[in-house]
């Protein structure tokens, strides 16, 4: 069997168009048989993983397999949450043409044999470390997701960028060591993380979006609990007023208790209500 390369991509979130580029690109640079592996910016394979038998069993994989992975989420005291199933992260590549509708990671699941569980690799991510930070970036996801798909309900974009609010504590578990073991030996300090400054240049974007679309366009999207002076202050406009009604508050206030809740009937039943006020 040939030589196969694992190939990483950054992902750039948000823009497929880019992906498929990179993809292509990826093809380009190794023309052979290939693994392609799909991790956002912020993430990185655990120490070691090119020395595990997973790793040899993913470059022995036939075509059109599915790469699947721990997605391990760490964060600031020290514990990481761990997704109950593996997430698939790549693709042994069988030369077909990335459909441009999905993201990378679905483009990965989709692979036409059985997917390959890498149980010895897990991708860490370091979104969280830095957690006002990460609530700056949701903040912009949120303001952009509305944006660009105002047909979705206020309360998917709610679910959709609070996951983290609510981790079940059955999958939370203490930071393994082995997982930084190289990254340590080579002087890489994963979990220092330097906080960015205030503003955070999400937030001077989402003032901007607020400036352009008006706030009652945002009326329904959990941007408003946050001071808005110092990034407005930054990019030379003027903090957006709230425009929520007591009712809006309320329904925000019932989403953030209810997050971790999402499959019990009584929210069900609520938010089916709130369709009908616009939610």
């Amino acid at each position: 069997m040939p030589e196969r390369p694992a190939v990483i991509c950054a992902t750039p979130i948000r823009n497929e168009a880019r992906f498929l580029l990179m993809w292509e690109r990826a093809r380009q640079e190794f023309p052979g048989p290939r693994v392609v592996l799909c991790l956002d910016a912020d993430e990185m394979l655990t120490a070691g993983a090119a020395s595990t038998r997973s790793w040899q069993k993913m470059l022995e994989a036939p075509p059109g397999t599915s790469l699947q992975l721990q997605w391990i989420n760490l964060l600031p005291d020290g514990t990481a949450w761990l997704p109950p199933v593996p997430k698939p992260f790549g693709l042994v590549d069988d030369g077909s043409g990335p459909d441009p509708s999905l993201h990378p990671r679905q483009k990965a699941s989709e692979g036409s044999g059985e997917p390959l569980v890498l149980d010895e690799i897990g991708v860490l991510h370091l979104q969280h470390l830095d957690w006002a930070n990460m609530k700056s970036k949701q903040r912009w996801y949120q303001a952009w997701d509305r944006v660009q798909n105002p047909e979705r309900r206020p309360i998917t974009v709610y679910r959709t960028y609070h996951w983290m609010d609510a981790l079940a504590p059955s999958q939370v578990i203490a930071v393994d060591e082995r997982w930084f073991a190289e990254y340590v030996a080579a002087g890489i300090d994963l979990l220092d993380v330097e906080p960015l400054p205030n503003p955070t240049w999400q937030d001077r974007e989402v003032v901007v979006l607020i400036d352009e679309h008006g706030p009652e366009t945002f009326r329904h999207v959990d941007l408003w609990d946050h001071d808005w002076s110092a990034a407005a202050a930054a990019c030379g406009r003027t903090a957006p007023v709230d425009p929520r009604s007591r009712f809006d508050r309320l329904v925000l206030r019932f989403l953030a208790q209810t997050q971790g809740r999402r499959r019990r009937l009584p929210r069900r039943v609520v938010e089916r209500a709130l369709a009908v006020a616009g939610w």
